[in-house]
């Protein structure tokens, strides 16, 4: 996905994290890997939180910045963040959802949200593996989450999930992204 060089610079100058940093900072100090949540009340981004909670130190020890892109209020995310202990992580309140669609991240269809492999993926993540469901009030239900990596202002890895159960593998993706940005 290439999306044009102009509309990228004036988000990430314009757009800051919770420390009051743009992503130009973010993304030139080090590879920043922004992660796009659809709601904290979804399975699969319950799932991915605690998935990322647990490899945190090895992201770190990659020298990468793991970034939280969500759609709520500092408070309310960080009360979500704080149940998998990334409360203190870098995240972005994003509300109007502009980061979602300059980065080209679109609401799903019925498929991509409710298929049959997003339901049996959903009873198992959700059920099976305790992540649960929460209240959709938090974010956008419809929203489909993405997986993108800066350095120094482009982006050098994306991943788009083709449904809102898809699960990369975070350190690969992070791997691959760091070899193409040699």
């Amino acid at each position: 996905m290439h999306l044009d060089a102009q509309v990228i610079n004036k988000i990430i100058h314009s757009v800051k994290d919770n420390q009051g940093i743009d992503l130009v900072k973010l993304s030139d100090q080090r590879p920043t890997l922004l992660f796009f949540l659809r709601h904290f009340g979804c399975t699969f981004c319950r799932e991915a939180l605690s998935d990322l909670s647990e490899i945190r130190t090895e992201i770190a020890a990659l020298n990468v910045q793991l970034v939280f892109v969500h759609m709520v209020d500092k408070e309310t995310a960080d009360m979500h963040l704080s149940f998998y202990e990334l409360n203190k992580s870098v995240n972005i309140s994003d509300p109007e959802k502009q980061l979602y669609e300059y980065f080209g991240l679109k609401k799903g269809n019925i498929r991509q949200l409710y298929g049959l492999n997003v339901m049996m993926r959903g009873f198992k993540a959700g059920l099976l593996n305790g992540h649960g469901h929460g209240f959709t009030s938090i974010g956008d239900m419809n929203q489909m989450p993405g997986l993108f990596m800066l350095h120094h202002q482009k982006i050098i890895r994306s991943f788009l999930h083709d449904t809102a159960a898809d699960k990369p593998d975070y350190l690969e993706f992070i791997a691959l992204a760091l070899e193409n940005k040699a």
